[in-house]
Formats: C-alpha cells, structure tokens, sequence
C-alpha cells in the first residue's frame, strides 16, 4: 500500500495517479443544495450498511475507499450520481452508463432524485461494489460473459491513447476483456485536440485488433499524432 503524503490517500499502486485534495466531508457538502445533501446522506447510509470504508471529499465527487476506491457521489442541485464498481455488468434500467476498465472493474453511474431511489436493488449494488473495493471479488482471470440486453446501449470501454499511421489510420488492439464484454461490433469515438469524430470499427479475424479510419485528415492528423479512443456499444 501507498500512502499519499499531500492528502492521506492510500492506493495498492505506489504514485499512483488521482486527484489530490485535502477536503473536509463538511467543506464539501456547504456548497451544496439542501436536497444534494439530503439525497447524499440516503446513499452514505446505504453503504455504512455494506461494512467500514472511509471517505474522500474530491474537487468533483465524494469517494467511498476500503482497500481501493468503489463508489464515489456526485452532487448536483436537485439528484445526485452514484458511482460504483462491480467486477460482472448489471442489465438492469436504472443503470445510466456501464465502463469497462478491466475483466473484473466495471462502472456503473445511477442517478438519484429521490431517497425512494435507494431501493434493494441499489443497496445490494453498493454492496456488490463494497466487496470489490475489498478487493474479495478480484480475479483477474474471471472470464466476462458478453453483455446483453439494455446495457448495449451504455457500454464504453476507454482504450489507451494510439498512434496514427502513416496511412492515416488507427490500429487499436484492446485487450481480449475489452472486446468480449461487446455482443455487437462497437462504435468508435475518437477524441482529437478537443474534437470528438465518431466512426464505425471493424474487427479482422480472431485476433482482436480493429483497423479504423475515422476521417482523421480533417483535423489535420498525421503519423505519430496520438489519438484518445473509447469504444461504445453501437446502436
């Protein structure tokens, strides 16, 4: 474990990268609306249920840590998004977004407007969530099943920044989890100086790797250039 000396922080990954800020829980909440707060405390209790963690008032969340980070509370005037990790995709229509950062690390974001929004399915989430910040769900060789379902719509998966080929084109190679969470072929979205490009992604076979051409020439990309790429679930 590594203990940041500016905020106390602790992480498995020494210098580890996050934002650093030394925030009082009360500082936080001051700013907030009345009912952000209220909504807030609805989820904290929700989780307080789950076992110990502690809490870490950041620049744009709230965080919730045990032995790593798994949930975290965005507040906004009137609901809150809560944040969480769950090392399987949950199918389920009060699930706004689903990325994927690893085989056993998926996000989810669920908005709350009202405490009646804590319902038993997002108790036992926080919980789920809970239990990998524990890190008691972690496997690293879990095998993903392929998402089904509603969660199509709101799958990502961020992938590394790439490099424009002298033929202008990106060749993406994800790893294998990355590919398999997707029943359809993905969509690419591209962000390039500020500039977002969507394109479509082709697969070639078995192998894993996507060959592109978003039309980068009208941003004025050109070999070497790096290129943030996140797939989405096509639609």
């Amino acid at each position: 474990m590594w203990t940041c000396s500016e905020c106390g922080r602790t992480f498995l990954n020494s210098h580890q990268w996050h934002s650093c800020i030394d925030l009082a829980l009360e500082e936080k909440l001051e700013t907030a609306t009345g009912r952000a707060v209220a909504m807030y405390r609805v989820v904290e209790a929700a989780v307080r249920r789950c076992g110990e963690f502690r809490i870490h008032p950041q620049k744009s969340r709230i965080a919730f840590i045990s032995v790593m980070t798994f949930a975290g509370v965005r507040l906004a005037n009137d609901w809150v998004d809560v944040s969480f990790i769950a090392p399987t995709p949950i199918d389920d229509e009060k699930i706004r977004s689903v990325t994927c950062y690893g085989p056993t690390s998926f996000a989810h974001t669920v908005r709350i407007a009202d405490a009646a929004d804590v319902d038993d399915r997002v108790c036992e989430w926080l919980c789920i969530a809970k239990r990998r910040g524990d890190q008691d769900t972690l496997d690293p060789q879990a095998m993903v099943e392929p998402v089904t379902g509603r969660v199509l719509d709101r799958l990502s998966v961020p992938v590394r920044a790439e490099v424009v080929t002298r033929a202008g084109r990106l060749v993406l190679k994800p790893p294998r989890y990355a590919l398999d969470v997707f029943e359809l072929q993905p969509a690419l979205q591209a962000s390039v100086r500020g500039d977002v490009i969507d394109a479509t992604a082709e697969f070639s076979d078995g192998d894993g790797w996507i060959d592109c051409d978003p039309a980068l020439e009208h941003v004025g990309l050109g070999e070497g250039d790096l290129v943030d790429v996140t797939l989405r679930a096509a639609l």
